[in-house]
């Protein structure tokens, strides 16, 4: 398995330090934000970023916004406890590479993120 750089975006810290766990567990490196100003920065170098859609000040919209604007090369995968349909509705425009709801298991995000670049999944395909 390749090693990622991973941006995990997400403010509630207990639900961020798990997925931390489970990344650094498959060799992952990973950087964490709690906000969209914190998150910006950080996304130089990073592979894949998964993003909260619902943060304290404003949306993992706009780190996506800023990542097509710039051409940026991380993978995206919007991770919410929002709902399917509503981060579907929200985000679907900017095309991210997957979606995951958080009442649904996390393996599938973990596995997701190693998965080859080539490899990604059209929003309606991903790993449900």
């Amino acid at each position: 398995m390749a090693q990622r750089t991973v941006l995990v975006v997400e403010d509630v810290e207990c639900t961020r330090r798990a997925l931390v766990r489970l990344l650094e567990a498959e060799g992952h490196a990973v950087r964490t934000a709690c906000t969209v100003r914190e998150a910006l920065p950080l996304l130089e170098g990073a592979d894949v970023a998964i993003l909260d859609l619902c943060l304290p000040d404003g949306s993992g919209r706009e780190v996506l916004e800023m990542i097509r604007r710039e051409g940026r090369g991380p993978r995206v995968a919007f991770w919410s406890g929002s709902g399917r349909a509503v981060v579907d509705a929200a985000v679907r425009d900017l095309c991210p590479d997957a979606m995951f709801c958080k009442s649904e298991s996390i393996d599938a995000l973990v596995a997701w993120v190693a998965l080859d670049p080539t490899a990604s999944l059209p929003l309606r395909d991903a790993p449900r």
